[in-house]
């Protein structure tokens, strides 16, 4: 039975059960299908693979070996079926290098470039070929070599630096008279500027002087540091951050704090988060 499910390695697929043929073993053996509803490697697979090492002997030890090597070592030139009926169709047009590709592409600093031959090296290849617009992030992992945990924390980490960028530049372009410079003068007070001297209860937290608790409570040092980035107040801050952002998670990534942290500051400050945003 051929399943047409198109698994994540097609290619190491047909190449295995081509070898398991060639060293004799029978055909009723042979998996010689994809499990549509399993991740892969696929329980078909791993049927193949422990064929593949029992047909193993003095006759066969070359052929086994040499494919296994290759697929460790990278020399194998894993092109699918699929690969090479889209292949006569002509060559592949790279958008993001405008150039034709008639091999795998070579150009390592490529954003979409993956060690991949089957895919040309290319995951907007692999994204035509597959009709997809958007990529899972297994696939994505599985394309560049790299597990699911570092590529979210990683795309996480991006998302936060392009929504901080975002954010500062409608500041710089909307909010050109309210911006400020924050100086701190020693034992002065960074909310209401007033002397924090030894004279009265002085609290300090990292590195930042209040002249009392309900100072540093009104403006803890994570506020601070948000109104020395952004150079504003944290209320236009918590609002700018509110009109322009669609979902909390969004404004949170902005800022680089938790949504608790954040929706308490916008009740603290009195900035009202529509339901729309993202809270139930």
């Amino acid at each position: 039975m051929v399943s047409n499910h198109a698994c994540q390695s097609e290619a190491i697929c047909t190449e295995l059960r081509k070898l398991l043929k060639r060293v004799g073993l029978a055909p009723d053996i042979i998996a010689d299908s994809c499990s549509p509803s399993e991740s892969w490697p696929c329980s078909f697979f791993l049927t193949n693979v422990r064929s593949l090492y029992e047909v193993v002997s003095p006759e066969t030890s070359s052929d086994v070996l040499s494919f296994v090597s290759s697929l460790f070592t990278h020399t194998r030139q894993m092109v699918s079926p699929s690969f090479k009926r889209s292949s006569k169709r002509g060559p592949f047009h790279c958008p993001e290098l405008d150039i034709d590709l008639f091999q795998p592409c070579t150009v390592t600093s490529c954003a979409f470039h993956t060690d991949n031959d089957w895919t040309l090296n290319c995951i907007l290849f692999y994204r035509l070929h597959q009709g997809k617009e958007l990529l899972s992030l297994n696939e994505l992992a599985f394309l560049l070599g790299s597990d699911v945990g570092t590529l979210r924390a990683n795309l996480n980490k991006s998302f936060r630096i392009l929504s901080e960028a975002a954010l500062k530049e409608t500041i710089e372009r909307d909010y050109t008279e309210e911006l400020m410079e924050r100086v701190h003068p020693e034992n002065v007070c960074v909310v209401c500027e007033e002397r924090a001297d030894s004279k009265r209860k002085q609290v300090v937290r990292s590195g930042f002087s209040y002249c009392s608790k309900e100072c540093a409570e009104l403006k803890p040092p994570q506020i601070i540091r948000l109104e020395q980035k952004f150079r504003l107040p944290i209320v236009p801050i918590l609002t700018l951050c509110v009109d322009r952002f669609s979902t909390v998670k969004h404004m949170c990534s902005a800022l680089g704090v938790s949504a608790p942290i954040f929706i308490g500051w916008c009740v603290q400050h009195g900035v009202e988060i529509p339901v729309t945003k993202g809270l139930k």
